[in-house]
């Protein structure tokens, strides 16, 4: 896929920068690239539902913050419109998450991105996502 010229992954730092949702789970960035993001988390004891498992919410947040780095990498800001996740293994305490979120295309102002998020040394495949974005002509929050 062919990107524009105008790729900043500044813009996606600066954007996790004043994300103090995925802040708050210990979300961080791995790697960025055009239309790509890489994000990672560690499952904590406060991250579980009744089963003793990583709450499902958690997982799709991962996956969407993965998908808001990816996409947020130019100058119009992208917004989400459209996501679905497909829950594949049970995840515990202590597990690392890792999501790569990446343009799978793109038509106009809108991106179709998919997401893996895998667990461990293993890379253990426990979720799949899909979503959609669209990049909107106003000027970036706090600019």
């Amino acid at each position: 896929m062919d990107f524009p010229d105008d790729y900043r992954p500044d813009i996606a730092r600066d954007m996790y920068d004043k994300d103090k949702a995925s802040q708050s789970l210990g979300i961080r960035i791995l790697e960025l690239a055009p239309g790509k993001a890489v994000v990672e988390m560690k499952v904590t004891e406060e991250m579980l539902n009744g089963l003793e498992t990583i709450h499902g919410g958690l997982l799709f947040m991962l996956a969407d913050s993965a998908m808001g780095f990816a996409s947020n990498q130019q100058e119009m800001p992208a917004f989400a419109i459209h996501a679905e996740i497909d829950f594949l293994r049970p995840v515990f305490r202590g597990a690392t998450l890792v999501a790569t979120a990446e343009y799978a295309v793109q038509v106009g102002r809108t991106t179709v991105i998919d997401a893996r998020i895998e667990a461990g040394p293993e890379h253990d495949l426990v979720a799949v996502f899909r979503g959609r974005t669209r990049a909107v002509n106003q000027a970036r929050p706090g600019n």
